[in-house]
């Protein structure tokens, strides 16, 4: 709808509206909007959330061999820095010489991209710690999650509310992330999780 929007907009002008009952899902969303022009600083924020029966009744992980597995999931795009995760897999592996650690990258994105990370991984050697593992169904997704010990959220852009962070700690995993966007209002370093800088691979390594 928002380009049939635009285009009115474009044709009529922008239209008089009062905006008096706007809900945001992060604080950060607000804020934006609110840079982009759009009197909204009294709106209400309401943080989305996730069904939480859905993870109920999936038993726990029983794997606790020592080697640690770690978990991308989510689209294969530039702006969620899944580049990043490779390129900390690199420093971990190829320069501290840790080898019971791995990292699966789960979902699929746009194909120029995904070329690109199977290089980068290639380029590594890192074919025996980063498996690349297709995208997963929203209902198969509580369970693929227990197989898993850290989440590693590197995500560029400004998240409005990342589900999959809460997911993961609702999972009972760690979550290792960036704080753009709305994602710094549920992640919290050292409370809710680790934190990292945007692409700082070995920001992002050093706290693995």
């Amino acid at each position: 709808l928002g380009k049939v929007a635009m285009s009115m907009i474009a044709k009529e002008g922008r239209p008089n509206l009062k905006l008096e009952n706007v809900i945001c899902v992060s604080v950060r969303v607000r804020d934006l909007l609110v840079e982009d022009g759009l009197p909204i600083q009294h709106a209400r924020i309401i943080h989305g959330g996730t069904d939480i029966t859905r993870f109920q009744d999936v038993p726990n992980r029983e794997d606790r061999s020592g080697h640690l597995k770690l978990v991308y999931a989510g689209q294969l795009v530039h702006h969620k820095g899944v580049h990043t995760a490779i390129e900390a897999m690199a420093r971990l592996v190829n320069q501290k010489g840790l080898n019971q650690v791995s990292l699966t990258l789960v979902g699929s994105g746009h194909p120029e991209y995904e070329v690109l990370l199977r290089n980068l991984a290639e380029r590594e050697h890192l074919q025996d710690f980063v498996t690349f593992h297709g995208p997963v169904s929203k209902d198969n997704m509580p369970a693929l999650l227990q197989q898993y010990d850290v989440l590693v959220f590197p995500s560029i852009y400004e998240e409005p509310l990342a589900r999959m962070t809460q997911e993961a700690m609702l999972s009972g995993l760690v979550v290792v992330g960036t704080t753009t966007g709305g994602t710094g209002e549920i992640l919290k370093h050292g409370e809710t999780g680790l934190t990292f800088a945007p692409e700082d691979a070995d920001g992002l390594a050093d706290q693995v």
